[in-house]
C-alpha cells in the first residue's frame, strides 16, 4: 500500500474454521479492506472423515465451507437461506434414502423455506451438486458402500458434489463454491490439494492418529512435532519420531496463496486450533519464502485467548517459537524471526479470578525472547475465548495509519459512548465491560467510549 493512499488494504488471514470468526467477519466489513483466507482442508474428523474415506483423494471441506458460510452477507433472503442450507445438519441415524430424498427434492419442513428463498442461479447450481454427489453415491451404493447421512453437513454434500463436477480438482472446486455462495472474501486452500493426512506425537510418547485426535481431549502432554503423510499408518508400523519423519510429506503452496503473499499489505497468523488448523499450514513448501519476500507487509501473530485441548500446557512465549519452527519447516530454512513476525497480539486476562487464569494462554515478559516493543498485550476477549473483532481491526487501523500517514479510515461512522460518573467505584468496572461488548460494526459503525469523572473520591 504506498503513502499516497489507495483505496484498498490486502489482507491475509490465515485461518482455520471458527477461531478466527470475529476477526474475519470485522475484516470482512470494512470498506477499505479486501480480504483473503488461507485455509488448509485436513480436517478428518467425524463427518467429515467419513465423507473423505467416501470419495477418495477429497480433502476435508468442512473449514471451507465454515469460513464461507461466515462471509455469506446477511442482508438479503437469498443470503439467509444459503448460510442455513450450508449449516444444515442431517439427523444422527439419517437413513440413506432418506438423505437421496433430501438432496433430490429438498421437500423436508426445516429445508423447503430456505431452498425457495435462494436465487434462481443458486437454487440451479445446488441441484447441479446435489446431483453429482447423488450419482457418485448411488454408484458406490450399487458397489456396497452406502453413505452414511448421519449429522452430515448439507454444505459438505454441496462441496463434494462441485468437487465432482470440477474433476476432482480441491482448489478449482473452492473457487467455483465460493462464486456460488456470493462470499464477501476470498478463501484459498493453502496447498495444491495433495491429499495428505495429519499425525502428531507428544512429548510422552503418545501418538495421535488423525487431525481428529490431535484436536480431541487429552493429557496435558505437549504435542512434540506433527506430521503430514500420505496415509495413515497400519498397525505394527512404527510410531517413533524417526519413522515418522521418514514417511512425511511437505504439500506444495497454491500458486494463487502466493500471489496473495506477495501482494498482501498485512498478513495476519490467526488464532485457532494450532496443531490442526495453522502449524500444518505453515510447513507448505514454498510459503515461509513468499512471506519472508514481503518485506512491505505487516505481519501479525494473534495468539488464541484460551487453551484448546491441544495446547494446555503451552504459552505465548512456546506458541510462538512452534509458529517459527513450523514456518521454518522444522529447521530446513534459515530464516530470522522479524521476516516472519512483525507484532504480537497477546491477551491479558484482567477480568479472570485466580483460577480461571489458567484457562489463558499465559503471556510472561521475562520469558519472551523477542522485543517487548512488538508486543500489544490487550483484554481481547468478548467471551469464551474469542477475540473482539472490532478491538483487533482497531488495532491494525492504527498500525497501518501510523506507518501510511491515516490513509486507511476508521469505520465511516462512529458512535460516540460518554459515560459520566461519581463515586462509582463498585460498578465501573461492569458497566464499562457491558459497554465495551456492544458490537455496532455489522451497522457499519465504530464505537468510543468516553468516561467522565465528576470528581470522585472512593477511587474511581
Amino acid at each position: 500500500m504506498s503513502v499516497d493512499g489507495p483505496s484498498q488494504l490486502n489482507v491475509v488471514l490465515f485461518s482455520g474454521g471458527r477461531g478466527t470468526a470475529s476477526i474475519s467477519d470485522a475484516l470482512a466489513l470494512h470498506p477499505q479492506i479486501s480480504l483473503t483466507l488461507l485455509v488448509n482442508a485436513y480436517d478428518d474428523g467425524l463427518s467429515t472423515g467419513r465423507l473423505r474415506r467416501f470419495i477418495p483423494g477429497m480433502l476435508g471441506p468442512s473449514d471451507i465451507r465454515k469460513n464461507l458460510s461466515r462471509l455469506v452477507g446477511d442482508v438479503d433472503s437469498s443470503d439467509r437461506a444459503m448460510k442455513f442450507l450450508l449449516e444444515y445438519r442431517f439427523p444422527a441415524g439419517w437413513s440413506f434414502d432418506a438423505g437421496i430424498a433430501v438432496l433430490r427434492s429438498f421437500r423436508d419442513s426445516e429445508l423447503t423455506a430456505a431452498w425457495q428463498n435462494l436465487s434462481v442461479g443458486q437454487a440451479q447450481e445446488a441441484m447441479r451438486y446435489s446431483h453429482q454427489f447423488i450419482t457418485y453415491a448411488e454408484r458406490k451404493k450399487d458397489q456396497g458402500e452406502a453413505f452414511d447421512f448421519g449429522d452430515c453437513s448439507l454444505g459438505n454434500l454441496f462441496f463434494a458434489g462441485c468437487y465432482l463436477e470440477e474433476g476432482q480438482d480441491f482448489n478449482r472446486a473452492i473457487e467455483a463454491f465460493t462464486l456460488f455462495c456470493r462470499a464477501r472474501a476470498r478463501v484459498l486452500n493453502v496447498t495444491q490439494g495433495e491429499n495428505l493426512v495429519l499425525v502428531g506425537l507428544k512429548v510422552d510418547g503418545t501418538y495421535l492418529k488423525d487431525e481428529a485426535e490431535i484436536v480431541s481431549p487429552q493429557n496435558t502432554s505437549q504435542i512434540a512435532e506433527i506430521f503430514l503423510l500420505e496415509n495413515y499408518l497400519n498397525e505394527g508400523e512404527s510410531r517413533t519420531a524417526e519413522a515418522l519423519k521418514a514417511k512425511s510429506r511437505i504439500p506444495t503452496l497454491n500458486a494463487r496463496a502466493r500471489d496473495c503473499l506477495a501482494a498482501a499489505d498485512m498478513i495476519i497468523y490467526g488464532p485457532g486450533t494450532q496443531h490442526s488448523s495453522l502449524f500444518p499450514s505453515y510447513m507448505t513448501e514454498g510459503l515461509a519464502e513468499a512471506i519472508a519476500s514481503n518485506t512491505d507487509a505487516e505481519k501479525i501473530f494473534v495468539a488464541n485467548i484460551h487453551k484448546d485441548h491441544e495446547i494446555r500446557s503451552e504459552t505465548a512465549s512456546s506458541l510462538t517459537a512452534k509458529l517459527l519452527t513450523y514456518l521454518g519447516r522444522k529447521g530446513s530454512l534459515k530464516l530470522q524471526w522479524d521476516q516472519m513476525v512483525s507484532r504480537f497480539f497477546f491477551h491479558t486476562a484482567l477480568r479472570a479470578g485466580e483460577g480461571e487464569k489458567a484457562e489463558y494462554v499465559q503471556f510472561q515478559s521475562a520469558d519472551f525472547p523477542y522485543p517487548l516493543d512488538r508486543v500489544t498485550l490487550v483484554d481481547w476477549e468478548v467471551s469464551g475465548g474469542q477475540h473482539r473483532g472490532g478491538r483487533v481491526v482497531d488495532e491494525l487501523i492504527a498500525i497501518v495509519n501510523s506507518r501510511l500517514q491515516n490513509k486507511l479510515r476508521p469505520f465511516r461512522h462512529l458512535v460516540s459512548i460518554v459515560v459520566p460518573g461519581l463515586n462509582e467505584k463498585k460498578t465501573v468496572r461492569r458497566v464499562l465491560h457491558e459497554l465495551s461488548l456492544l458490537d455496532f460494526q455489522k451497522l457499519g459503525l465504530g464505537k468510543e467510549i468516553i468516561f467522565v469523572d465528576g470528581g470522585s473520591t472512593d477511587g474511581t
